[in-house]
């Protein structure tokens, strides 16, 4: 969650999410197939409730879950 959002290195097209640690939010990317830096996750769900785990403070994300 706190790495860069990163493409990879080779030449396919998934379709996949980072977290932007600046806009506190995951957002979509287009992911090559390899290279990642674990700031890549398959669905919006994955990326959001790890992330928020880290960054949210405690309170905030029970209000916001709830």
């Amino acid at each position: 969650c706190q790495q860069p959002k990163k493409v990879g290195s080779c030449s396919g097209s998934e379709s996949r999410f980072f977290f932007n640690k600046k806009k506190q939010r995951c957002r979509p990317l287009n992911y090559t197939g390899c290279g990642d830096n674990g700031n890549n996750f398959e669905t919006k769900e994955a990326c959001t409730n790890l992330c928020l785990e880290f960054t949210t403070p405690r309170m905030i994300r029970i209000l916001f879950i709830v």
